[in-house]
Parts: C-alpha cells; sequence; structure tokens
C-alpha cells in the first residue's frame, strides 16, 4: 500500500467524500473479472451486495466509487505503473513460500 498510497484521492470539501485507496486497488480485478465497463462496475457497486464486499465498500458508512473517479483511478494506475509495482512487490514473500505468480 505504501508503493501506491501518495497517488492516493484525498477528500476536499466540496463533493463526495474520498474513498480509500484500497477499494480503489481492488475496484479494477472486480471489474475485469465481471466483465463491465466503468459504468457498469459503478451500478453493480449499487446492486450487488456481493462485488461491494469484494471491494470492501459499505454503503451504510460512505459513498461508493463514481464512473469518472473509476477513469481517473484507472488512468494514475496506469501512469504510475501500479500493477507491475505491486507485483513486484509481492514476488519476493510468495518466493519465500515457494509460490510465484506467472
Amino acid at each position: 500500500m505504501a508503493e501506491v498510497d501518495g497517488a492516493s484521492p484525498k477528500g476536499g470539501c466540496q463533493g463526495r467524500p474520498a474513498v480509500g485507496f484500497e477499494p480503489l486497488l481492488r475496484m479494477n480485478p472486480a471489474q475485469q473479472r465481471v466483465g463491465l465497463c466503468d459504468e457498469g462496475i459503478e451500478n453493480a457497486l449499487y446492486a450487488s451486495h456481493s462485488i461491494r464486499g469484494c471491494v470492501g465498500i459499505n454503503l451504510a458508512r460512505g459513498s461508493t466509487l463514481d464512473a469518472l473517479t473509476l477513469r481517473k483511478i484507472c488512468g494514475l494506475r496506469d501512469e504510475h505503473q501500479f500493477v507491475e509495482r505491486i507485483f513486484e512487490a509481492i514476488k519476493g514473500p510468495l518466493a519465500d513460500n515457494g509460490r510465484a505468480i506467472a
């Protein structure tokens, strides 16, 4: 998490409260797994308790992500190479346990 926390969206005094960065990182795999576009995953977060659970969003405690935020996060993900950096960070601990990512 320290690898990507610097680009985490910060809450301002206007608009929606900021969603933590961990749900944002979980969003993309969930979106890819169910094959939804940004607007589709936004709707699924409101409609599906299981997807909200996977992503780590609780509607009773705060808001969810909108499609515009998702597009911005995808841009940040690509610009800062978050996926590659995360995989590099976990390769060592996995190798220590005799596991690897293909």
